[in-house]
């Protein structure tokens, strides 16, 4: 009899082992899962973040292509600097609006808003492990194209960076 209790033992043994294996496999499966999961939603962020912002540049140039056919070109200087969501037929996702959002506490992660006194838009990414520089903030402001001609009017307007940046390059 004692010899079929120590087979229970060490059978007891084994499987408790077993759940141990097995569990460090399914921890190390779920870590490289995790890590998979947060690459493809900073991923999917940069795409929304990217088609806003085509979305914005659309937006602009169907207001310089207005204000060229209306014969209104000297008026596109007095949109330098002018909020761009305002042309989209509506702002993006966790747009906060105009307000003075220069300080990273006023901006919350994932958030839009358009600061009136830098005249700015500006992103906070909720991920940015990929982002380079590691900005905590991205900025973009509408600005004139000049003519070559080296004249001061305004051929049209642009939607530029305001400091450069990666994300996944």
């Amino acid at each position: 009899m004692p010899k079929s209790g120590t087979i229970v033992g060490r059978e007891r043994v084994t499987t408790w082992m077993e759940y141990g294996v097995a569990a460090a496999i399914i921890g190390v499966v779920a870590a490289v899962l995790l890590g998979a999961v947060l690459y493809y939603e900073e991923l999917g962020e940069k795409t929304e973040v990217e088609l806003t912002v085509l979305n914005i540049r659309a937006g602009l140039r169907y207001q310089v292509a207005d204000h060229i056919m209306k014969g209104r070109t000297n008026e596109l200087l007095a949109l330098d600097g002018s909020n761009p969501v305002q042309w989209l037929e509506r702002p993006p996702a966790r747009y906060a609006g105009e307000r003075r959002c220069a300080g990273l506490e006023t901006i919350e992660r994932g958030e839009w808003c358009f600061d009136p006194d830098r005249k700015e838009l500006r992103y906070r990414p909720r991920l940015h492990s990929y982002l380079s520089p590691d900005l905590y903030v991205l900025r973009w402001r509408v600005v004139p194209v000049f003519g070559t001609t080296g004249s001061r009017s305004v051929d049209s307007l642009a939607l530029v960076n305001v400091e450069p940046y990666h994300w996944f390059q």
